[in-house]
């Protein structure tokens, strides 16, 4: 057993080399009521319940052709276990890319981004991972094998059924392989710092360059740490601008426009290498196991530094970075201990979020017997028995991830 899946209750492993094998794993545990932990590569294993059912883990390792590639068409159909970093490798090979920004990208596979609906900094500019699948399959819990969508973009007949697998956490199936649509890369990328060295100073520039500013960022970040380049002071804001060589040294004008217009001066601004390489930093900041605690809140953009700072007043440790034009802030608290965080997540910090309209969930965690499901997840209200049903459907016997996500046992 890795120590990715140690926290799983795992009895073996197996990892079939093509989808009928995993159907066949996947009827055999059906029949006997064993319960199956989807593995793709272990990257985000520690968000969701502690479950107490042994069972097998089913790998998808061994799942990692390219199923069809036709790039003028630009769509791709890959099988659920190639990495994020394969998937780049021969996208770049045609000047494509799939802008979705992964944490340990070496070991994240795509199957596992879908299930866990990954999305990084540059949501802002270019949506989620749900935006870009347009075809799927996958293993329901009977060991029947399912298709949703197509190859074609213009092909929408699945695309609930596409969205609905998508952070289901590894719950309503196995997923096997996906078509996605995928984008040029750009000619070239920028990333521009400035210290914020208030938080209404960052709030400021925030509402100018979403609401008044022709400046259209693929990234907007918020961090209150210095970065490992000493290339801001703390706290500091981050725009990463992409496009040709015209059109970023466009952007670069505009943004400082909207800086000295916030009355923040300075700054630092990294292009082609050093800001790819900056930006992977600020991507990697959700990784997995970076912390004993984070938490990721959704929140109105307006709302942003409110929350950060309110984080902030119950642990001055903290360590947070904010998708700042999409509203989500990612917060590792390691001045608390577990139940100190639970308890303050529980009375603090999740009314404070719902107040405004938001969210909040505990993404990653080294101690997850310390939290219930709805202290996990947060009340779902009237969604939870829709979202049974669905389950039923899908699994009827229960045997995907059983208590790891928001359903229960």
């Amino acid at each position: 057993m890795t120590t990715a899946t140690a926290a799983l209750p795992i009895d073996e492993t197996l990892a079939p080399s093509d989808v009928a094998g995993a159907a066949e794993i996947v009827r055999e545990a059906a029949a006997a009521r064993r319960a199956i932990y989807p593995i793709g590569g272990g990257t985000s294993l520690r968000c969701g319940l502690v479950s107490t059912k042994p069972g097998i883990g089913l790998s998808t390792t061994g799942l990692t052709r390219v199923i069809d590639y036709p790039a003028r068409d630009m769509t791709i159909t890959v099988e659920a276990g190639m990495t994020i970093a394969r998937l780049a490798e021969i996208l770049a090979a045609e000047n494509q890319q799939l802008p979705i920004d992964v944490p340990q990208a070496g070991e994240a596979t795509i199957g596992g981004v879908i299930a866990t609906g990954m999305s990084g900094p540059r949501r802002y500019g270019y949506g989620t991972i749900r935006d870009y699948v347009i075809g799927i399959e996958a293993i329901d819990g009977r060991g029947t094998v399912f298709h949703a969508g197509g190859r074609v973009v213009k092909n929408v007949a699945g695309y609930d059924f596409c969205k609905l697998l998508t952070g289901s956490y590894g719950t309503l199936g196995l997923i096997t392989h996906v078509t996605l649509k995928v984008r040029p890369r750009p000619e070239t990328m920028a990333v521009a710092f400035c210290g914020a060295f208030h938080p209404k100073m960052a709030e400021g520039l925030f509402e100018k360059l979403i609401t008044h500013s022709v400046l259209t960022p693929v990234g907007l970040e918020f961090c209150t740490q210095r970065d490992s380049t000493d290339a801001s002071d703390c706290p500091f804001v981050a725009v990463m601008l992409e496009g040709s060589q015209a059109e970023v040294a466009w952007q670069l004008e505009q943004w400082e426009l909207a800086k000295h217009g916030s009355g923040i001066g300075g700054g630092r601004t990294l292009v082609g290498t050093d800001a790819t390489e900056q930006w992977s930093r600020f991507v990697e900041f959700a990784a997995a196991g970076s912390a004993p605690l984070m938490l990721k809140f959704g929140v109105p953009s307006s709302q942003v530094i409110k929350m950060a700072q309110l984080v902030l007043d119950i642990d001055p440790t903290s360590l947070i970075q904010a998708h700042a034009g999409n509203g989500i802030v990612l917060a590792h608290l390691p001045g608390l201990a577990p139940t100190a965080a639970a308890k303050a997540l529980i009375s603090q910090l999740r009314p404070a979020a719902v107040a405004v309209g938001g969210h909040v969930v505990v993404w990653d965690t080294a101690t997850p017997h310390e939290f219930t499901s709805q202290a996990m997840w947060g009340s779902l209200g009237s969604s939870l028995p829709w979202m049974r049903a669905v389950k039923q459907q899908f699994d009827p016997h229960g045997i995907f991830n059983p208590g790891r996500f928001v359903y229960g046992d």
